[in-house]
């Protein structure tokens, strides 16, 4: 009976120090992980311009202090995904633990390469289906070939978790200055294997289960991640090869055509930088410049809504555009579309345009806050050489209201995932067919109720400063505008 008892208990002492032997840290040691959590503390206190700017110092220590105590309990990737949390407190768009994904894979934000971490094994794995976050749901966006069938379906669970809770599990772990940006970010970290297993939403069998919806109803699918380096790439071919004008040139820097129906310029700058190859923005600017001067245009659209930023110093040639057309530097001549994905320098364009010129602004809000830190300082840490940015200046909007979330559309125009997969874009189509009133007054009237008081005091700020509008026009917007604030 003893030897049993005794065989019994060598089981039970056999299965713990197995189950404490996978438990912690693999590939690094605890002793490294700790060193590079107080350098990644240190990094963060010292080259941020303003660490505290949205945060609480006192937070701030305790999750530092928090995530220390843990070391040697978590795995890897848990331990990354903490990392990355504590990062993320600066509640600023531009500061982040890069989670380390194979480059081409999965959202990417970086205007420079991010090195690979200092063991394969540390590579999180992405899903073979990337998310995005429409304004009536997640749907999957794309996916590999053999998953093509799936795209434009919706998101409902994710194992035994609703997309809401995932949404909600996860907002820890992104960086953003606004609800925006943290829609842009947040499904992305849903297709990431490591993050889901991080935040408990799957368990360690790598094995994850989505509930989705379609036209058809709903099924649910088992599937795994892609290996790590994989030589497959997820698309959204699947609908075939859109006609829509503003997703056939997505992955270009700058490119315009002209609609001649609409004696219309549609314009898209998708990075604020030269290009790798090919005629630099400035000199494409010029020759746009040329082609205006040379032909019948009506009206300019310009589409930031791809646009991550860049330089700063490529806002000014931009501008000059409109200042060297007056034509087009007129209500209802020029159209900017802007969302989630308008961000850092892009935002910085974005405020000039808003001080500068005659725009109305169509689409969502603004991704970045006008007033954001930003020029990242890029910093590996020590062992792991997982790659951190810091942002190290601050960048003050022109209006003064530092605490402003985003620039607002004029108007407001969302994306819906039943439109997006339906090959539609009602964002564009009104640039295309807005028309302004005949009377200033009207015009000014009808974009209040369209944009609310920020448009308002905008559009007043630039009238205010046009010596061609006559003292009783400006009698009549100044007298509307103070009605309007005191109302509100």
């Amino acid at each position: 009976m003893k030897s049993i008892y005794l065989l019994f208990c060598l089981c039970i002492l056999w299965s713990s120090s197995d189950i404490l032997a996978q438990s912690g840290p693999q590939i690094l040691s605890a002793t490294a992980w700790e060193e590079d959590l107080e350098e990644l503390y240190h990094l963060l206190k010292t080259e941020h311009r303003d660490l505290y700017f949205k945060t609480e110092a006192e937070l701030f220590e305790e999750e530092f202090q928090r995530i220390k105590a843990n070391i040697p309990q978590w795995p890897d990737h848990k331990i990354i995904a903490e990392f990355a949390r504590l990062a993320a407190l600066a509640n600023d768009g531009h500061t982040r633990l890069t989670l380390p994904m194979q480059k081409g894979v999965g959202l990417s934000q970086a205007h420079t390469n991010t090195p690979f971490p200092s063991d394969d094994q540390l590579v999180f794995r992405h899903l073979p289906l990337e998310f995005y976050y429409f304004d009536d749901g997640v749907y999957v966006l794309k996916a590999i070939p053999s998953l093509e069938k799936h795209i434009g379906k919706k998101l409902l669970r994710i194992n035994d978790t609703s997309i809401e809770n995932a949404l909600e599990a996860v907002k820890g772990l992104c960086h953003f200055d606004n609800e925006y940006g943290y829609r842009l970010i947040a499904p992305s970290r849903l297709s990431i294997l490591e993050t889901l297993m991080a935040l408990d939403i799957v368990g360690e069998n790598e094995e994850v289960k989505l509930r989705m919806e379609s036209a058809d109803g709903t099924e649910e699918i088992k599937l795994k991640a892609l290996d790590r380096f994989t030589e497959e790439r997820l698309s959204e071919k699947v609908l075939g090869e859109s006609t829509i004008l503003s997703r056939q040139k997505n992955e270009e820097y700058y490119w315009y055509e002209y609609v001649a129906e609409n004696k219309a310029i549609y314009l898209q700058i998708n990075q604020m930088n030269r290009a790798e190859s090919g005629v630099g923005l400035i000199r494409f600017l010029g020759n746009l410049h040329t082609f205006i001067q040379q032909n019948e245009v009506d009206r300019l659209i310009l589409d930031l809504r791809n646009n991550f930023g860049g330089s700063n110093g490529y806002a000014l040639p931009i501008v000059n555009l409109l200042v060297k057309n007056p034509e087009l530097n007129q209500y209802g001549k020029f159209y900017t579309l802007m969302g989630r994905k308008t961000f850092s320098a892009a935002q910085y364009l974005v405020n000039d345009f808003s001080k500068w010129t005659n725009v109305i602004f169509v689409g969502e809000p603004t991704g970045a806050t006008p007033s954001h830190y930003g020029d990242s300082k890029k910093k590996q840490l020590t062992h792991s050489n997982l790659t951190l940015r810091v942002s190290s200046i601050y960048w003050r909007d022109w209006g003064g209201d530092e605490y402003r979330e985003w620039t607002a559309p004029d108007l407001a125009v969302k994306l819906s995932g039943t439109d997006y997969f339906q090959g539609k874009d009602p964002a564009l189509e009104m640039a295309f067919t807005h028309k302004v009133e005949e009377k200033l007054l009207d015009t000014y009237e009808a974009l209040y109720k369209e944009g609310g008081l920020e448009t308002a005091k905008r559009m007043y700020i630039r009238i205010l400063s046009d010596w061609t509008h006559t003292d009783e026009e400006m009698a009549e917007i100044e007298s509307r505008l103070v009605e309007w604030m005191k109302n509100e």
